[in-house]
């Protein structure tokens, strides 16, 4: 066996793990909606700035709602790789946890065979 087929064999073995499943379950349901939310946030600027006049009043003395917008989209992004990076390191425990499945299969069928 070539190890290009060897990887793709460990790789179906990792693959058909109940921790893989799990980790990308997971992983769809925290990006998918974070980036439909992020998007909508961050599009919402120069829409708002280009097509009404929500942002134009003043909220103290030449700052505008257009600027708090700005200035809080520098902390959503901020505060989004926090939570992020938080989830990140669970996603790593989950991969771990695929990979350890996998070998476990693996050295049990490889005693067996």
């Amino acid at each position: 066996m070539s190890a290009d087929e060897e990887r793709v064999s460990q790789w179906s073995e990792v693959e058909r793990s109940a921790a893989f499943e799990e980790l990308m379950s997971r992983k769809r349901a925290f990006i998918v909606p974070s980036v439909a939310f992020i998007i909508a946030i961050f599009m919402g600027l120069p829409i708002l700035a280009s097509f009404t006049t929500i942002l134009d009043g003043i909220v103290v003395g030449v700052v505008s709602w257009a600027y708090v917008y700005a200035f809080a989209l520098f902390a959503l992004a901020i505060v989004f790789c926090h939570i992020y990076v938080a989830k990140a390191n669970r996603f790593d425990e989950l991969a771990g946890q695929a990979k350890q499945e996998a070998l476990h299969r693996d050295s049990r069928e490889g005693e067996a065979g």
